[in-house]
């Protein structure tokens, strides 16, 4: 009767909904992929006696963490370009980089080294925006996260990309190969107002709508990209793209570090989504995004890493504390609360990337993608508020295990599904090849 059940007791459980909800001593009941139960664990030992309960005597278990704007192969360029400006950063140190070594290989092992760092950190979904979709996909197959996937569109061809329609020929492959995999979901990913022009973003509009599918864009990523499209449009990239109606609910907005009132607005009435990345756009100086305007324009938020050539980690839970300390430096102490940082982690990114009703919270019918952190260590004592010590004391190497669809994927920081020793060798070669083709340019 109970063959394929999984029952998982924890000292607490934060399901995320309802909102601001502690549970201690509850145990989560999983059917295959499915959760099925949560209740507390003494009931629980009576309605599934034919049942061994896996203890986790000192730990959180909470969603799965969603990090909803990434460039994962970028891994490999971690620490290769630090403490420049974004424009020198891109055109000088990664764009060369990039076009003197990216490949099909390149992309799957570079991504595979990010989803290694990725599920060690407590993240079971990702959003990822590069190139090479096809070895995107097999990587993060292989791991066994889920993720949202698109294939970088540019105006113009790369070294890789003979010309613009390509792009787009990519794009409808990856939607019509993955749109039934349970582990794959189809974005598009037009790069920036920038590097986009209106014939792009119109097909972009209408694929998104014609397959329901997000739209996941840089905007408003510094004040010299804002300043340099009203030069040239006589309006900011949000006011041209709410009136060329490219602005959805379908739609994330990643960075806007630059945002006025009546841009919140416009977002705001588009139902359209914002990725926040705080510790990218801190270290290159590109801004800081107003928690606040998007807070009383009741814009959803989620949270990014970006890449970590720029970051330089993927580290959700600093990437939490980093926002909410930001936002706390810029408009007071009761900014972005506790709370309101576990949604931006968890709910918030799967309505971002409209799959909230899969993920995103501990609740009766939706997937089990979920997290186990151990609060078993003085750095986190005492414990007033656990959601507190999560969100401002934990560190990532304090996540234990992980489950996506049900299954485990790390096992007492053990990553079941990739072979570190192999992604370590990998990853060398690879550094040498890098540093070989830069120096030939």
């Amino acid at each position: 009767m109970f063959s394929n059940i999984q029952a998982i007791t924890a000292r607490w459980i934060i399901p995320i909904i309802p909102a601001k909800t502690i549970l201690e001593n509850y145990t989560l009941i999983i059917d295959n992929d499915c959760i099925i139960d949560l209740l507390p664990r003494d009931i629980a030992m009576n309605k599934y006696s034919g049942i061994e309960l896996e203890e986790f005597e000192t730990h959180v278990l909470m969603p799965g963490l969603i990090n909803t704007h990434t460039h994962l192969a970028m891994n490999l360029f971690k620490g290769m370009a630090d403490d420049l400006e974004l424009e020198d950063w891109l055109q000088n140190y990664i764009w060369p980089a990039e076009s003197a070594t990216l490949s099909h290989k390149m992309v799957e092992d570079g991504t595979t080294l990010a989803l290694f760092e990725s599920i060690q950190s407590g993240v079971t979904c990702v959003n990822d925006h590069y190139f090479f979709s096809e070895a995107v996909s097999k990587a993060v197959i292989k791991a066994g996260v889920r993720a949202r996937i698109s294939h970088c569109i540019f105006s113009f061809p790369l070294p890789w990309i003979d010309d613009v329609e390509t792009y787009f020929e990519q794009s409808n492959k990856l939607i019509n190969d993955y749109k039934s995999n349970p582990y794959i979901y189809p974005c598009l990913g037009p790069h920036a107002p920038y590097t986009t022009d209106d014939e792009i973003m119109d097909k972009v509009t209408s694929l998104s709508q014609k397959h329901d599918i997000p739209v996941h864009i840089h905007l408003h990523e510094t004040k010299k990209e804002v300043d340099d499209f009203i030069k040239d449009k006589g309006k900011s990239p949000v006011a041209y793209f709410h009136e060329k109606k490219w602005l959805h609910n379908n739609f994330i907005a990643v960075h806007m570090t630059q945002m006025t009132e009546a841009e919140a607005e416009m977002l705001s009435q588009n139902n359209v989504s914002i990725a926040h990345c705080p510790e990218s756009n801190m270290k290159l100086s590109s801004g800081a995004f107003n928690w606040e305007l998007a807070n009383k324009y009741n814009i959803n938020v989620s949270l990014g890493t970006d890449g970590a050539a720029s970051n330089n980690d993927l580290d959700m839970l600093g990437e939490s504390k980093s926002a909410s300390f930001l936002a706390k430096l810029q408009f007071g102490p009761k900014s972005l609360n506790v709370f309101e940082a576990l949604e931006m982690l968890t709910i918030n990114g799967a309505k971002a990337l409209k799959l909230e009703d899969e993920i995103g919270s501990l609740e009766i019918g939706k997937k089990a993608d979920f997290i186990a952190i151990n609060m078993d260590s003085l750095d986190c004592e005492p414990i007033y508020n656990i959601a507190s010590q999560v969100i401002f004391a934990s560190t990532r190497n304090q996540i234990t295990d992980s489950w996506v669809h049900g299954k485990r994927i790390m096992k007492d920081r053990n990553v079941l599904t990739l072979n570190e020793e192999q992604i370590r060798a990998q990853t060398q070669l690879w550094q040498k090849k890098i540093i070989d083709s830069i120096n030939q340019k």
